[in-house]
């Protein structure tokens, strides 16, 4: 019954282009990998408008009020339970406390704000909820923010865990801001300008194949079998993010561990700080090799 009832409601036309549009997107996807950022980041961004639209159907599926203040509401309801643990209650009563405040918080806003207009016109519910959610957002903002009353040690903690968790950014710099008191914003600018500087860095082929030949004499990549992988010379093949392309034989056996360490010698040398390196291998065919 269900299979006949989809049949019905989804014309051929339908499918089929919708499955041109899924092998266009996989086909770029694997073409390029520019594309396949793109890509994931306009699935990750409609997905975030589709639950906010999920969320408000459900709502008015069960209240009939389409309610334009919930994102506030479960913004100042967060706030409540990082003010709750803030104060030393454990992640478990923060929990419960916090849906017994949200509970009364949305009952109040139904009771005075809502009921009575409810019955009147769909355009008044949408004008309360509407301002409510600039109210709430308008209290909010009042408030205190939650690094502001961070001491310096939790502030190294919180930096410790970013770190840990986060270690593909450890090319960023990570900067501590305040809204309310307005510090941090310069040192944070600055480190946009110089990571656009290190993003667009010109990095020379004569300096770049001195820093890998000091590297490899200082570390050199693992055996694999009998030969070692032979790096001759480095130069730069493309520029945000910087991309660095080393020459040699036998460089498909280099392991991403040797990758990492090369890349962390060429970012100290240039100092390229705010940006993400690539570090290519160009293996030389082998002329001695017979012919496949």
């Amino acid at each position: 019954m269900i299979k006949r009832h989809l049949g019905t409601n989804i014309s051929p036309a339908i499918l089929i282009e919708l499955a041109a549009i899924i092998a266009f997107l996989v086909v770029g996807c694997l073409v390029s990998t520019i594309f396949a950022r793109q890509t994931v980041a306009g699935l990750a961004e409609g997905a975030v408008f589709g639950s906010l639209a999920l969320a408000l159907v459900l709502i008015y599926r069960a209240t009939e009020v389409i309610n334009f203040a919930q994102g506030e509401m479960a913004m100042a309801t967060t706030y409540v339970a990082f003010q709750l643990t803030k104060e030393g209650l454990s992640y478990w009563e923060a929990f419960f406390l916090t849906l017994a405040i949200a509970f009364v918080f949305g009952s109040v806003i139904q009771v005075l704000l809502i009921r009575p207009v409810q019955r009147r016109s769909p355009i008044a519910v949408v004008i309360v909820t509407y301002n409510s959610a600039h109210v709430i957002g308008d209290l909010l903002d009042s408030l205190p923010r939650a690094l502001d009353g961070l001491t310096a040690d939790v502030r190294d903690g919180v930096r410790r865990e970013i770190e840990r968790q986060l270690p593909f950014l450890a090319f960023a710099h990570f900067h501590f801001i305040s809204a309310l008191k307005g510090t941090g914003i310069a040192a944070l600018m600055r480190s946009v300008d110089a990571a656009h500087a290190a993003a667009f860095a010109k990095l020379s082929t004569p300096r770049l194949t001195r820093i890998l030949r000091a590297a490899v004499e200082k570390q050199q990549p693992p055996r694999r079998g009998m030969s070692r992988p032979k790096m001759r010379y480095a130069h730069q093949g493309g520029q945000n993010p910087p991309v660095v392309i080393i020459h040699g034989s036998g460089l498909g056996a280099v392991p991403d561990t040797y990758r990492r360490y090369l890349i962390g010698q060429f970012r100290d040398a240039f100092a390229l700080r705010g940006t993400p390196l690539k570090v290519e291998f160009r293996s030389s065919r082998n002329p001695y090799a017979p012919e496949r």
